[in-house]
């Protein structure tokens, strides 16, 4: 009996065993083992600011005061040095928090950040973890200490940026173990503070940031247009224009009423100013204008010079069709007495609306003598149709016209009389026929020879007439053309001549005598005066250098030097040393 139960309780064992550890496991992801706390023999720790430029910003949500801290990250510097008693003994766990505490009485504090056993660096401090109290008082009061800050500075609303630094302190909170636990949390809960605290203090950079619709130079708070069309059926159509513009600060307002994208209209105003009782002051520009709009679809909108504009708004007119409702046609002759004479002729027809047309020019016979079209203009709020044209007449005329729209409208003007009164010239006078040739009878005695005798009557004797001289650019003197002298005469037809300019000639220039140059000394025309110790040599064209005589030997025929290539004529000339003798080409001892 004992061998079969043996096996089954052996096999059992580790079975009971798994399950006892599996518990323990369990127990412990739930709640930490519990342990003594080591002893500690120094702890020391700082914190600081890692990048200085990041700030605490301080916003304002409606414009009256400062009350809100914008969300931002601010890097923390971590610093410590802790030392244990006991070899084993360790951190489990660690945290920052915001604020004064002491211990395990750190958890009231807003928690910056846990770690699993020693803090890290960089650790990173959200402005958003930094209360402000809306009714109460708050478990840290730096929220409160910088906005409070911030409005010290107020003046007609959070208009104006301002900068300071603000003390902040955080604690860091440790908790030791002497010895190590055998199970570790899989999922601790939120850490409420150790053992053992450490306090360290630094300054961040606050800014004032101001209320976006306060700073000079912001766009409007509010801009609002209205457009309502009038009542009628005639285009273009009166349309009311209502305008609002608000700003938060006094500034003068320029603004254009635009219509489908172009300027009709420019306005500058200065705003009045409405007190607020909660939030900042207005400075308010209300304003009616009449403009108009056209047939079809007009989009209105009012754009601010230096930003901001108003939502476009739409208005649709529907126009009549094109009419001409009277014509009128009126001549005006020029006041002269001798013709030909300027006459003015005006057309004109007021219509309905913005349009062209045909008009026809009638005589009183019904006869059409013109036709032509004409584009209505705006005239004094009327639309008006004008032609205009300027008839020069050379007869007396005396006829009725009158202007009609062509087609079967029925427009058509009064008549108009066009009458031009022409007298004969004074100066003109009617020829006189020739006189004719008589023709006596012969006498009876000599009719066999001469039948009829022709006797002619001799002319009346005209002057002749004298062709006068033509001399263009130029003077008739004494029945001559004369010419100045930089003209030359030629003839151009009978008895008519011109001055015409003569041909410039144009001479070659003189050429230039190269400059000599004389370094050294004086240069005199082409030659090179030297001192009396100096000799002229050349060395280039047109150019020479004063030399000492011991030094240049000079040709004194040419002032140039002297070749030195060429041998001597005399080698007697070469000098020997002492007690030597020129023999041969070569000097040798003298005897004795």
């Amino acid at each position: 009996m004992f061998r079969k139960f043996s096996k089954p309780v052996v096999k059992s064992l580790p079975l009971a065993v798994a399950v006892l550890v599996a518990t323990l496991v369990s127990s412990a992801s739930i709640t930490q083992a519990k342990g003594k706390d080591a002893r500690v023999k120094s702890f020391s720790f700082s914190a600081s600011q890692l990048i200085p430029g990041h700030a605490i910003n301080v916003t304002s949500s409606t414009g009256e005061r400062w009350d809100t801290i914008a969300g931002s990250n601010i890097s923390l510097k971590i610093s410590f040095k802790l030392k244990m008693a006991g070899r084993k003994a360790q951190v489990v766990r660690s945290g920052l928090f915001l604020g004064v505490c002491h211990k395990n009485l750190c958890g009231g504090n807003p928690l910056v950040r846990s770690y699993a056993s020693l803090p890290i660096n960089p650790t990173m401090l959200s402005t958003s973890q930094i209360p402000v109290s809306t009714s109460g008082i708050s478990t840290v009061p730096y929220g409160d200490q910088i906005i409070r800050a911030c409005n010290q500075y107020l003046t007609n609303g959070p208009s104006t940026v301002h900068q300071f630094t603000h003390p902040i302190t955080v604690s860091l909170s440790v908790d030791t173990r002497k010895r190590p636990p055998k199970f570790v949390a899989a999922h601790p809960e939120a850490f409420q503070g150790g053992d053992v605290s450490r306090q360290s203090s630094f300054r961040v950079k606050v800014k004032c940031i101001p209320y976006a619709s306060l700073i000079r130079g912001a766009n409007p708070v509010e801009v609002k247009l209205e457009a309502t069309p009038r009542n009628g059926n005639s285009c273009p159509r009166n349309t009311r224009i209502k305008t609002r513009i608000a700003y938060h600060y006094d500034r003068n307002v320029k603004f254009d009423i635009k219509r489908n994208g172009k300027t009709i209209k420019t306005i500058e105003l200065k705003p009045r100013k409405i007190n607020v009782s909660h939030g900042p002051d207005l400075w308010v520009i209300d304003r009616e204008d009449v403009v108009k709009a056209k047939a079809g679809q007009n989009r209105f909108r009012i754009k601010i010079k230096g930003g901001g504009e108003s939502q476009v708004k739409t208005v649709n007119i529907e126009c009549a069709p094109f009419q001409a409702l009277f014509a009128n046609l009126q001549y005006n002759v020029a006041g002269s007495n001798s013709c030909p004479k300027k006459v003015w002729e005006t057309t004109t027809f007021t219509a309905n609306g913005p349009g062209s047309l045909v008009y026809q020019l009638v005589q009183e016979n019904g006869s059409v003598s013109l036709e032509k079209s004409v584009n209505s203009i705006l005239k004094n709020g009327q639309y008006k149709l004008v032609k205009q044209r300027v008839l020069t007449i050379h007869n007396s005329i005396d006829r009725k016209y009158r202007v009609q729209v062509k087609g079967s409208s029925g427009i058509r003007s009064s008549w108009a009389r066009l009458k031009v009164d022409c007298p004969p010239p004074a100066d003109k006078v009617t020829p006189k026929p020739p006189k004719r040739i008589k023709t006596v009878p012969a006498p009876k005695t000599d009719a066999s020879k001469n039948p009829r005798v022709k006797i002619a009557v001799p002319p009346k004797r005209v002057k002749p007439t004298v062709t006068r001289l033509i001399c263009k650019r130029g003077k008739v003197r004494a029945g001559r053309c004369y010419c100045s002298a930089k003209h030359k005469r030629v003839r151009i037809g009978k008895k008519a001549f011109m001055c015409k300019k003569r041909p410039t000639v144009k001479t070659a220039p003189h050429p230039k005598k190269a400059r000599t140059v004389c370094r050294g000394g004086v240069a005199k025309g082409q030659r090179c005066v030297c001192s009396k110790r100096s000799l002229p040599v050349r060395i280039g064209a047109h150019k020479y250098k004063c030399v000492a005589k011991k030094k240049a030997r000079v040709n004194k025929h040419n002032g140039q030097r002297a070749n030195p290539r060429k041998r001597r004529s005399n080698p007697a000339a070469r000098r020997c040393g002492p007690r030597k003798v020129f023999v041969h080409g070569r000097c040798i001892r003298r005897a004795g």
